[in-house]
């Protein structure tokens, strides 16, 4: 009795290995695309605070060449 419990068993993993590699499969696929998303909102954010730098920079300098007319 024990060794056909054993081969189910093994029978059972043997079916759900092309689901686990699937699945295993469509989890790196889905990390892949998080990263680059994130990446890309990164990178997104990142070019609007230096823009915000820039401009905040640009009117402290235009402050000063006010006051120094």
């Amino acid at each position: 009795m024990h060794g056909k419990k054993k081969k189910e068993s093994n029978d059972q993993n043997e079916s759900l290995a092309p689901l686990l590699l699937l699945i295993s499969r469509e989890t790196g696929e889905l990390n892949e695309e998080l990263k680059a998303s994130t990446m890309e909102r990164t990178n997104s954010e990142n070019m609007h605070i230096e823009l915000f730098n820039h401009g905040f920079f640009f009117l402290q300098q235009v402050g000063v060449e006010e006051r120094e007319r």
